[in-house]
């Protein structure tokens, strides 16, 4: 681990010919470490649903539309009586908590009664902290806001939308598996694809860049030499297989289910298109010969785990990983020796993280897989300050230049991009206003943000 951190430090040092201050101070930010947000589920008017335990409660800090928010969360569920406890700073990123608006809602959950499927929940609900809330250390949320109501509730992946990704192994030329949920798709959906090269070329939009490749039975021929190989298993029902994948192929390759009447869509049926569920990958890689990586997050991913997230050959002896927490400035790491040895740590959505990779001549191809937000749906992530460095990544597919990300040129804001292959630094800061330079910011990529005001969030999303 020691490695790791004295390499980033040298390389951070190594930057210091830009105006950045880049290197994290490491003392530890003091901050409670429970809030508990109260209350108790209650039956509707027709003492429905059969149940109270199990529904998923969130707590969290900007609206999410119906969706469960990717950033800024904290969740609990209920017991058999409906009651729940939500430690509202289970998510460091909410703390310090504010005199401000929260928001609190409760996940759709399914059940089946007199033979037919019917779900509960509650819908997005604002909630109002007050000093006195906060210093008491609970907030209790009223019987009036806790009655669940049919068919209403969050959405827990509102990017997902039933359409999943999988790598089928990590090796390389291992297959990808894009499967549809038939609760939601009741007849096969069409799948298009999409290629890039790996600079963020994700377009939610229909244009001649997405080819139709299945069309809910079969595997269409003619397909652009870069898209490879596709088939149907029968031993795999409702997925399609993207032969050889996996640490091969195009670096970047998004895929769509379309129900439209109309192939290629046209006509009303754009918009359909466009807001269409898509999953992609993306292939990152981490360079060996003692290099250190800055690896980021850009799909909603459905487990944390670093293995799931990024690869299990990754399971190689001394290499390392570090995760920046950018709330309290501090480092968590491991490293690899007959099994992950240190801190544990989760991985999501717009995470950034250092691999460390000691390999002489092995560079370890890594595919991340996941799903992408939808067009237009904000995802926000905490740019902590003052004077804080913030590990952060492009939380979508969609590659911008800083300002068309979101990142406004804040004064006394600066940026830093790491080379992975050339372990060298491209750096910008505001002047007069503007970014000196407008990087372009690609998925994959993790990169410091130096924030000199107050803690404020980023917004972004996917635009087009």
């Amino acid at each position: 681990m020691a490695k790791l951190a004295k390499n980033i430090l040298l390389v951070l040092l190594l930057a210091a010919c830009l105006p950045l201050a880049a290197t994290a101070a490491q003392s530890p930010t003091p901050y409670p470490v429970a809030y508990w947000v109260n209350g108790a589920l209650q039956k509707d008017a027709s003492s429905l649903p059969p149940t109270l335990d199990g529904f998923k409660l969130y707590f969290y800090k900007a609206p999410g539309n119906g969706f469960v928010p990717t950033f800024d969360y904290a969740v609990a569920s209920s017991d058999a009586s409906g009651n729940f406890s939500i430690n509202a700073l289970e998510d460091l990123s909410l703390t310090p908590l504010a005199a401000a608006t929260y928001y609190f809602g409760v996940e759709k959950k399914e059940f089946t009664v007199g033979g037919v499927k019917r779900s509960w929940g509650i819908n997005e609900t604002a909630v109002d902290l007050s000093q006195a809330d906060i210093n008491s250390g609970y907030k209790n949320i009223a019987e009036s806001l806790t009655t669940l109501v049919e068919g209403a509730g969050l959405t827990p992946s509102g990017e997902t939308s039933g359409l999943t990704i999988f790598r089928a192994g990590d090796t390389k030329d291992s297959n990808i598996l894009i499967a549809w949920d038939t609760k939601i798709f009741l007849t096969p959906p069409n799948i298009y694809a999409r290629t890039g090269d790996g600079n963020g070329l994700y377009v939610s939009d229909y244009d001649a860049k997405w080819v139709r490749a299945f069309d809910g039975t079969t595997v269409l021929g003619g397909l652009p030499a870069e898209l490879g190989s596709f088939k149907v298993d029968p031993l795999i029902p409702n997925t399609l297989v993207h032969e050889k994948q996996v640490g091969s192929g195009s670096v970047e390759v998004y895929y769509k289910a379309y129900l439209g009447a109309t192939n290629p869509p046209t006509g009303a049926d754009l918009a359909a298109f466009s807001s269409a569920p898509a999953v992609g990958k993306l292939i990152v890689v981490a360079y060996g010969s003692k290099k250190n990586n800055a690896i980021g997050i850009p799909f909603v991913v459905s487990s944390g785990k670093i293995d799931d997230v990024l690869s299990t050959t990754l399971q190689q002896k001394d290499i390392e990983y570090l995760k920046f927490d950018s709330s309290t400035q501090q480092y968590a790491g491991g490293y690899y020796d007959s099994g992950w040895k240190g801190t544990a740590i989760t991985l999501s959505q717009g995470d950034g993280i250092w691999i460390y990779n000691p390999i002489t001549g092995s560079d370890i191809v890594m595919t991340i897989v996941g799903n992408v937000p939808k067009k237009g749906l904000a995802v926000s992530c905490t740019i902590f300050g003052p004077k804080k460095n913030n590990k952060i990544a492009l939380p979508h597919p969609q590659g911008a230049a800083l300002t068309l990300s979101g990142l406004d040129p804040l004064a006394g804001s600066e940026i830093l991009i790491f080379d992975n292959f050339n372990q060298t630094y491209t750096g910008t800061y505001v002047d007069s206003g503007n970014w000196k330079s407008d990087l372009w910011v690609k998925p994959g990529k993790g990169f410091w943000y130096y924030n000199l005001n107050g803690t404020f969030d980023w917004s972004t999303m996917v635009k087009k």
